[in-house]
């Protein structure tokens, strides 16, 4: 994975100061320790984590190493990272199966972490919010993103196919020191997969993307930032009309969708409700109509949902995102 640190900032404590840009990198081989350590002064931001194997023999070598190149990394690397040292000034992590489970059974792994020392005049849990990745996997791969619990995936640029030399994933097939060519599908399949979830996997083939250069291997590129982006609700009772916004070129992420009811005292006291109603189409409508729009409009009501709970007054509840 590549990165780049420091293109988009959210700052949400007052005199956080950035005085490098720098990061660190540190690697240490199965049943070890790694100790992440900023000084009393600075926080820990973790930009990247991987635990298992992601080259041949030279890192931590050992008699199971029996290929020159491997592609395995738990999907829980990042998010344990995050868990146990972010916006800590030191932490202390095991680098086992028992913490982070076992991307690749028999083979002697290590865990590798990328991280920032954010210097701050006030004490601040993750200071950055957001921050730009680049991640690229190749032909034959899983790409697995994962953005924590607590912050979503916005996609800024996807590629399937091969725009460089020889460096990236290199193979036989690649006989010119220059190529050009990507996948139509690219952007499509990928904010489809990821946009506004807090993790995806995206499998790097043909079958997926389609082939745009016949013959030749290609990888997967994407651009992304994690992101914090307040939940959002709105209710339309029954027969009214509800119109979602999200301003600029932000993106509308449903949540939850839900017309029918939940209590008895939204949209005026109804005596007759005696139990939950929900409409099972609530959320697939709700995402057809304005999943990924930057505006939508919709109408509460038993012809576009159906009617869960017969003579009772119903409304639409929907909670949302803008990303």
């Amino acid at each position: 994975m590549k990165l780049i640190p420091f293109v988009g900032v959210l700052v949400f404590c007052a005199h956080t100061q950035f005085p490098s840009v720098a990061a660190k990198t540190r690697t240490v081989c199965e049943h070890q320790s790694m100790t992440l350590s900023c000084g009393r002064s600075s926080k820990i931001h973790i930009m990247h984590a991987s635990y298992g194997r992601q080259d041949g023999a030279h890192t931590c070598p050992h008699p199971s190493i029996r290929s020159r190149s491997y592609r395995c990394r738990a999907s829980s690397s990042k998010r344990v990272l995050i868990h146990a040292c972010e916006g800590k000034s030191r932490c202390r992590v095991e680098a086992n199966n028992g913490v982070f489970g076992d991307p690749c059974r028999g083979l002697f792994k290590y865990l590798r972490v990328q991280y920032l020392c954010i210097q701050s005049s006030v004490h601040c849990r993750h200071a950055i919010q957001r921050t730009e990745n680049i991640e690229t996997v190749c032909e034959h791969h899983r790409m697995n993103i994962d953005c924590g619990d607590s912050l979503k995936i916005k996609i800024k640029s996807a590629m399937y196919g091969r725009k460089d030399n020889r460096d990236t994933c290199p193979d036989p097939s690649v006989k010119s020191s220059e190529y050009d060519c990507r996948a139509a599908s690219s952007d499509r399949v990928i904010n489809q997969a990821c946009e506004g979830k807090s993790r995806c996997l995206v499998d790097a083939n043909n079958r997926v993307f389609g082939d745009p250069c016949y013959g030749v291997l290609k990888y997967l590129r994407v651009q992304y930032q994690c992101i914090k982006a307040p939940l959002k609700s709105m209710t339309a009772c029954e027969h009214q009309r509800m119109n979602i916004r999200c301003g600029g070129s932000k993106k509308i992420i449903i949540e939850r969708a839900s017309y029918g009811r939940s209590n008895r005292n939204t949209c005026g006291h109804v005596s007759k409700w005696r139990r939950q109603c929900h409409a099972v189409s609530s959320h697939p409508v709700v995402s057809r109509t304005c999943q990924g729009k930057s505006q939508c409009h919709l109408v509460a009501s038993n012809s576009v949902f159906g009617d869960p709970c017969w003579g009772i007054s119903k409304y639409l509840q929907v909670k949302y995102r803008c990303l």
